[in-house]
């Protein structure tokens, strides 16, 4: 019984000070940052510039490791650990989509066609 309550205990002290993220849901870093060395002097006055914008910069290298690591469509992988990434969207946010990898040859022609 003692064994029973040490183990209960660890348990809830984990619960409550690991981080909730780092218990339940999958680590995603983000290939995005922010860019705020964009040059908004308008110099040119044929250009146009938007009054309001958020300028970002894709990590390649870490986006490219992304989706070379994307498990194939309706593989067990794709299902129970899905590979995410985060595009942005015109309101400025970063909306979240599944990635999976698809082929769209027969193995037989891919073969010969790689």
């Amino acid at each position: 019984m003692k064994i029973l309550t040490k183990l209960f205990l660890i348990a809830l002290l984990m619960f409550f000070f690991l981080d909730q993220n780092m218990l339940f849901s999958q680590v995603n870093y983000s290939v995005w940052s922010d860019n705020s060395g964009i040059n908004s002097k308008n110099t040119d006055s044929k250009r146009v510039l938007p009054l309001k914008y958020r300028g970002l910069k894709l990590n390649l290298n870490s986006f490219r490791n992304i989706l070379n690591s994307a498990p194939f469509e309706f593989s067990d992988r794709s299902v129970n650990s899905p590979q995410i990434i985060e595009l942005p969207m015109p309101d400025g946010s970063l909306s979240k989509f599944y990635v999976t990898e698809y082929s769209m040859m027969e193995p037989g022609l891919a073969s010969q066609f790689p």
